[in-house]
This record gives C-alpha cells, sequence and structure tokens, in this order.
C-alpha cells in the first residue's frame, strides 16, 4: 500500500505528465490528460495540420512516449479511426491493448522530467487488411496512481501495403476505445487497480505484476462510451476478443477500393518497424485518398443470436456469466472472462488474483517486454 505522501507527490507532478513521442503527434499546447469535462477531446488539440508519419499494413510500430510521470503505470489502448481530422463523431477502432504496466511496471514516477524518453516502448501490429490512405493513430491512457485522468494523445499516420480495401471490413470488427474519467464523478476508474478493459480486442499484452481490476464507480460508464463510439458508422464488434478473426457482417454492398493508386511511402519512414520495409519504396504523383466508409453503420448479428434491449449502449446482463452492450435494440451475448460476473447492468470481479512481479507477456505468443 503507498502512503498518502507517495500519492500526494504524484499527484503533484502534473508538469511532468506524459506524451506519445513516436509516431510524431499533432502539436499540443500542453501535455496534460484530456480536460475532465471532455472539452479537447479528441486528442487535446484542434491543430491538424501535420504531415503523415508512414505506417505498413501487417507490420510492427514501435510505439513510444516521453515524459517521466509514468503513475505506477496502468492501462492503455491504441486505436485508429480513418481520415485527417478527427472529431467527436470519429469512432476509435482499437488494435492493441495493454494491461498493466503500460509505460512502466515501476511503482510511482520514473522521474520529474518531462523530457525523459525511459517509459517502456510497446510494438503495435497493423492490421494486415488496413486498407492504403490516411487515418489517426492514438494512444489513449488510464494510469495507475495519482489524478484519475484520461489521455488522448494522436498522430496522422499514412497506411500503405494493405491487403484490404474494405476499412469496415478491416476495423469494423474490433472494440471500440475505452473512455473514464471524463469526468471521474461520473465514471472512475479508482487509483491502485491496472484497469482491466471490458473488451481489449485480440491483440493484448498483461503484465505478469498487474493488479488487474476492473473497478468502475459513477453511474455514467456507459454514457462516457460515446467519446470512443463515435457515430458508430464503422459498426460494433460481435464478441470481445474476436476483433482480428471476425467482422460483423455489412448492411451495405462491400465498399469499392480507394479511388487513388497505393499511398506513396517515403523511402526513410524515420520510424522502427519489423520486418523492415525496402529502403527504395515507389514515389507516385497521386493524392493518397481517405479509405471510404460505408454510409449505414454494421449491426451486430440479431438472428437467433441477440437478446433484445432498449436503452441503448447499456451493459445487459444475460445470465451471470454472459452479458452484451445494447447495439441497435439488441445485445449480443458474450462470455465474461473467469472470475467476472454481470449483476443489475454492471460487470464485476468475484476476486482479483495478484501475479508476481514479471514483464509483459503477450496474449498470442511468446513476446515478452
Amino acid at each position: 500500500m503507498k502512503s498518502f505522501a507517495t500519492i500526494l507527490a504524484l499527484s503533484a507532478s502534473a508538469s511532468a505528465h506524459m506524451l506519445l513521442a513516436f509516431p510524431e503527434p499533432f502539436a499540443t499546447n500542453d501535455n496534460g490528460p484530456v480536460n475532465s469535462d471532455g472539452s479537447n477531446f479528441p486528442c487535446r488539440t484542434t491543430n491538424f495540420d501535420k504531415a503523415a508519419n508512414p505506417i505498413k499494413a501487417g507490420e510492427k510500430l514501435t510505439v513510444r512516449f516521453k515524459g517521466g510521470a509514468t503513475h505506477g503505470g496502468g492501462s492503455c489502448q491504441f486505436a485508429l479511426t480513418p481520415g485527417k481530422t478527427p472529431t467527436k463523431d470519429s469512432q476509435w477502432k482499437v488494435i492493441h491493448s495493454v494491461i498493466g504496466g503500460c509505460l512502466t511496471s515501476e511503482d510511482g514516477n520514473l522521474s520529474d522530467n518531462a523530457g525523459d524518453d525511459a517509459a517502456t516502448p510497446v510494438d503495435v501490429t497493423i492490421p494486415a487488411d488496413l486498407p492504403d490512405g490516411d487515418y489517426v493513430f492514438s494512444w489513449s491512457w488510464l494510469n495507475k496512481v495519482g489524478n484519475r485522468e484520461f489521455y488522448h494523445n494522436c498522430a496522422p499516420v499514412r497506411s500503405s501495403g494493405g491487403k484490404g480495401s474494405d476499412v469496415q471490413a478491416a476495423l469494423g470488427g474490433k472494440p471500440d476505445m475505452f473512455v473514464a474519467n471524463l469526468p471521474p464523478a461520473e465514471c472512475e476508474n479508482p487509483a491502485g487497480q491496472d484497469f482491466k478493459f471490458p473488451n481489449p480486442g485480440e491483440s493484448v499484452d498483461t503484465g505478469s505484476s498487474a493488479a488487474i481490476g476492473d473497478k468502475l464507480t459513477g453511474s455514467g460508464c456507459e454514457a462516457m462510451q460515446k467519446f470512443g463510439r463515435g457515430n458508430g458508422q464503422l459498426g460494433s464488434p460481435a464478441a470481445p476478443g474476436g476483433g482480428n478473426n471476425s467482422s460483423p457482417a455489412p448492411s451495405a454492398a462491400p465498399t469499392a477500393a480507394p479511388s487513388a493508386g497505393p499511398t506513396a511511402v517515403p523511402s526513410n519512414p524515420g520510424g522502427i518497424f519489423a520486418p523492415s520495409a525496402s529502403s527504395a519504396a515507389p514515389q507516385p504523383t497521386q493524392t493518397p485518398t481517405t479509405p471510404t466508409i460505408p454510409n449505414n453503420p454494421q449491426n451486430p448479428p440479431v438472428n437467433g443470436t441477440g437478446v433484445p434491449c432498449t436503452n441503448e449502449g447499456a451493459v445487459v446482463c444475460i445470465g451471470t456469466n454472459q452479458f452484451g452492450l445494447c447495439d441497435h435494440g439488441f445485445a449480443v451475448p458474450m462470455q465474461l472472462a473467469a472470475g467476472m460476473s454481470c449483476s443489475n447492468g454492471a460487470i464485476t470481479r468475484r476476486s482479483i488474483r495478484r501475479s508476481p512481479r514479471g514483464h509483459l507477456a503477450r496474449r498470442h505468443g511468446s513476446r515478452r517486454i
């Protein structure tokens, strides 16, 4: 248990905070979290005039951070939304989650230096079927200790080498970014736990030393998810953890491929990718296009699998071992993780198991950070 003095010290280190360092983000006036009223969401800026960072579909992007106020680590998500200029209607689709140990597994802060680059980098795999074009990449963070805050930093990216032509098929089945603490009085993840996202997606790193918990307080958590869901135009996932292998059936005809040719990728992108890209990438003259999104959002399957509901966006308990999110009048049953239960629209943990200190372990594969 941390002392009261330690918590105060963490709370007082606001000048250090944390920032996304790579991919290079949009410019902001400060390095703090999103305003508690959500007024500067998304991305904490309105200055979106910045050259895109090149990324490669199907390859790993090593995300780096700047700052020493790591607040004991915590949990974070990495998401994409199509286009160049994000708005409050943008839907943020999660491509990777870290549960515990995001930025660090150390207690407290690494330093009080805003320029510190010692935070733990995170490898994020860009979906292989992501259509070529412009997107906004984001890092969101729920810190473990200190003030109850929500961080959201964004960077313009331009993807190339994708195997797909339909952005809805590539991203629609992935979970929406989870949001809390906007403001904490309405939905707060309590300090001291590495928050376990209700639906982290399929690509997940979990800290073996994490104090995992899913407790939330406040009556506004369901409504707060509108920040991540936006206008819902990309659709909703059918089940937790099915992001990479399952996409909801589209309600409209398949989207045509972007009208322009493949997006140009500079020969020296300045990032860290694996495997490495060719140093002699072609340089087409066409202007890259934003991937096309169908006019009608996808609906979750309702033929024999959906449970009728009326409270749009609310958590629906289906027995004690399943839950769903009310979407377009139906909630698709989703199995709860072991040790979890659902009652009166709230998902709770029956008991919390703490693991020994260690490194982050990826759910699929043996990679450790």
